[in-house]
């Protein structure tokens, strides 16, 4: 947000350099320059003499409601001359003030000119008493055609201040609403709800029905309402008129970034829209390839595999070759005629028995391109030994075979449990060691390693070897800070997984930066890598006290916050899912969770149109409320009662935990001495601002008008005896009047209950600090805790990557 000062920069800049930094090279010319709203400014100089001129139609408005005597006290000792529109200031360097610091503040009072002509009316107002307020009359001013500021008296000795707005392009005018209801909702924000009431609206208020004026061409109609306590000192005097003096500049620059926002946004989503209807297009199938009568193809491939079985190492080659090549075309599909026990037999002994490197890459690049086969010819798969061929072929020491042999495996073990069974058995965690135990490269050898890694990761985390799997951690950790974006989702659904193993998750927990990059990778604007990493972040919330508190650092919850603003709803789900795993059980990390702007960002998220991620935010507020005293009394400024209260009629929450948290709002809201200003309605439409109330006050009328109340009344007939007492305690306590009775439950409840029961708060009383700790809800509730990672990667319908082709890169 920008708040542009009230003072002209442009005069400012002109009055420095002719007074401070004048010299016989550089002199400062005649100059005039336009301010807003029509106003020009002229600075003139001749010899010794200066003269600043302001012209405004405006002026002669203000000049009769109190600006002459304001500039003439603002400029006493100078001379001070009043046109009809506008007013001239002159002064020679005899009276300008000897040192630095007097010419710095001289300055700043004459580019300050504006103001003073502009807060005539106001001062009017500010100054006197509220009988005096009643005897002023309704002001109306038409700062530009067709457009006007309104200042209304009132008899309280506030008064309101009104602006309309014009959009000249009626199509701009869903993006005017826009800007319109911020204004509307501003009140709402608990650390505003003290600042003047602001309104607006597209017809003409009831307010401004007294005035007479031109709507064609208006749009909206902004008013500000003022309190005498918004201007009970000269500062805040200051203050108020100069913001209202630079409004209407605010709101045309405030409306034409969001309208530019807007159009990117727009420009974005159809950029997007446009590569996902390009990826829609059906891929039009080529014509089938002419053969001859004898069927030249299947001669070609029958003529390979019988080339196979010679004993000439050239011929054997050759035949590798030309396979090779055959299944790499884009139209091959005739794998029932390679795809046999016998020519997997011949594939397994070159693997297992020859070490010559090109007989070793012509026949993974073949094993690669046949691993497309469908599902129907694994079980020839799973009848050979080709996978624990392949197992060995990874210890080559050949780069080329290295890589397609993992390659091959990685789509072999695919869709395969058996296959994978086969490759744990025949020791691929040993024949990995070697690469495991490498520094991270960007390579296609470590790329299709993370690919492995991730098709064998429920293999990797369940195995007896915790050295392999500390070591494949070891390994997803480092590929997570070096390699690239598409690496890095696959390196972080892993590390998901895997890290399940305590011993792994010490292992990352060791990592502090590598923990703040899983926190960064949550931004990230696609939606796998986000999620990729939100399941890492899941795992790591099973730790102990000790090692969530070290994750929670200031930098990584602001990423969690930014993670909560991403447009998919599934992302900001397991968002906020996380920080309720993070939050249950420790005051520490409750404390770090509400001193950030996650319970703000989570706030406006409730707020917002997504209505299926409210329970989950319900939830992360429950888990909040348990935290100590101060910890609540800090919630108070927050709508505790209506994201708890839906709660209440839903079977994703126990009922005796809900009502406990409620009940703790209550008690502490009720030793509190927390005012805070309510609106509301008056004829019209408006709303207007109402003495101040005690904050429990507030939470009973909340709880009462989102239906808790009526829900809590039943729930005293509940067959669960604790739910029972517990919805007593509320009713008798805060609103049937019956406090004695509701402090005898209290005293009584934890005994009745046994070691089921809960710590009230209401005996305590308010404290200076501190707090005491209070019980915390059971782990095993229904939106956190488990320790079951949510599902990240989606399930790929082709193997990863195949060669030659169109398979090749697929």
């Amino acid at each position: 947000m920008i708040i542009l000062d009230e003072k002209c920069k442009g005069l400012e800049s002109i009055l420095r350099r002719a007074l401070l930094q004048s010299n016989e090279k550089h002199s400062v010319m005649d100059t005039i320059f336009g301010d807003f709203d029509g106003c020009d400014i002229e600075f003139s100089k001749q010899d010794t003499q200066y003269t600043v001129k302001l012209m405004w139609k405006a002026c002669e408005f203000f000049f009769q409601h109190g600006s002459k005597e304001i500039i003439e006290k603002a400029f006493e000792g100078y001379s001070v001359e009043f046109v009809d529109q506008g007013v001239a200031i002159g002064f020679n360097s005899e009276q300008l003030p000897a040192d630095e610091k007097g010419k710095e503040e001289f300055i700043d009072k004459l580019s300050k000119i504006k103001y003073y002509v502009f807060s005539g009316p106001f001062r009017q107002i500010m100054n006197a008493s509220p009988e005096e307020v009643k005897q002023l009359p309704p002001l109306q001013l038409e700062v530009r055609p067709g457009e006007y500021v309104w200042i209304i008296p009132k008899e309280d000795g506030s008064f309101q201040c009104g602006f309309s707005h014009t959009v000249a392009d009626k199509t701009d005018l869903p993006i005017a609403r826009v800007v319109y209801a911020e204004f509307n909702g501003v009140r709402s924000n608990a650390q505003l709800n003290a600042c003047p009431g602001a309104v607006s609206s597209e017809k003409i208020p009831a307010d401004l029905s007294s005035f007479e004026f031109r709507d064609a061409g208006i749009n909206g109609y902004i008013i500000f309402t003022f309190q005498t306590r918004h201007f009970k000192t000269d500062a805040l005097k200051e203050k108020a008129i100069a913001q209202l003096m630079m409004f209407r500049p605010y709101l045309a620059y405030h409306f034409k970034c969001t309208k530019a926002f807007t159009h990117y946004r727009m420009r974005s989503f159809h950029t997007e829209l446009v590569q996902v209807l390009n990826r829609a297009k059906p891929v039009l199938a080529k014509p089938k390839e002419l053969r001859t009568i004898s069927g030249k193809t299947d001669a070609q491939i029958q003529f390979s595999l019988t080339q196979l079985q010679s004993d000439d190492g050239q011929t054997v080659l050759n035949a590798l070759v030309s396979l090779q090549k055959i299944t790499s075309q884009e139209s091959f599909n005739r794998y029932e005629a390679i795809v046999t026990p016998g020519i997997l037999d011949l594939f397994f002994r070159i693997l297992q028995y020859d070490n010559r490197t090109q007989f070793l890459e012509t026949t993974t690049w073949i094993l690669i391109n046949i691993s497309c086969a469908p599902q129907d010819f694994y079980p020839v798969f799973e009848q050979s030994q080709i996978v624990p061929a392949l197992v060995k072929t990874v210890t080559s020491t050949e780069e080329v075979v290295i890589a397609q042999s993992l390659w091959a495996l990685g789509n072999f073990l695919l869709f395969n449990e058996n296959l994978r069974d086969q490759a744990m058995k025949s020791g691929i965690l040993q024949a990995l060691d070697p690469l495991l135990s490498q520094p991270v490269e960007q390579n296609q050898i470590n790329f299709n390693l993370i690919i492995l890694l991730y098709v064998l990761r429920v293999k990797i985390r369940d195995s007896e070897d915790k050295v392999k799997t500390m070591l494949s951690a070891a390994f997803l950790v480092e590929s997570i800070s070096l390699l690239d974006s598409s690496s890095t989702r696959y390196a972080l659904s892993s590390l998901g997984t895997i890290c399940e193993d305590p011993s792994a998750r010490i292992l990352l927990y060791q990592r502090p930066q590598t923990i703040t990059r899983v926190f960064q990778i949550t931004n990230s604007l696609n939606f796998q890598d986000a999620v990729s990493a939100l399941h890492v972040l899941n795992t790591l919330s099973m730790g102990d006290d000790i090692q969530l508190e070290s994750m929670m650092t200031t930098k990584n919850l602001k990423y969690l916050d930014v993670t909560l603003t991403s447009q998919n709803v599934a992302v900001v789900r397991d968002c906020i899912l996380i920080i309720g795993n993070l939050a249950m059980g420790s005051d520490v990390r409750i404390d770090a969770i509400i001193r950030s702007t996650l319970v703000q960002s989570m706030l406006s998220v409730w707020r917002g149109s997504s209505i299926e991620l409210r329970p989950a935010i319900a939830g992360v507020f429950t888990m909040l409320v348990y935290g100590k005293q101060q910890h609540i009394r800090a919630l108070l400024d927050y709508p505790l009662m209506e994201i708890l209260s839906p709660t209440l009629t839903s079977s994703e929450f126990p009922l005796a935990r809900q009502l406990e948290a409620i009940h703790r709002c209550l008690s502490v809201a009720k030793h509190s001495s927390k005012m805070v200003a309510v609106d509301h309605q008056v004829e019209g439409g408006w709303m207007q601002p109402e003495a101040e109330v005690p904050i429990i006050q507030k939470l009973l009328t909340d709880l009462e008008q989102t239906g808790g109340k009526d829900q809590i009344e039943q729930l005293q007939g509940h067959p669960d005896k604790r739910v029972q007492m517990l919805a007593r305690m509320i009713v008798e306590g805060f609103f049937g009047g019956n406090e004695v009775f509701a402090q005898f439950l209290e005293r009584n409840t934890q005994q009745a209950l046994g070691t089921g029961g809960f710590l009230s708060l209401s005996q305590t009383g308010p404290s200076s600090g501190g707090g005491q700790p209070v019980t915390q809800p059971s782990p095993a509730g229904t939106l956190f805790g488990g320790g079951n990672p949510f599902s990240v990667m989606p399930q790929p319908g082709n193997p990863l990557h195949t060669q030659g082709g169109v398979k090749y890169g697929q």
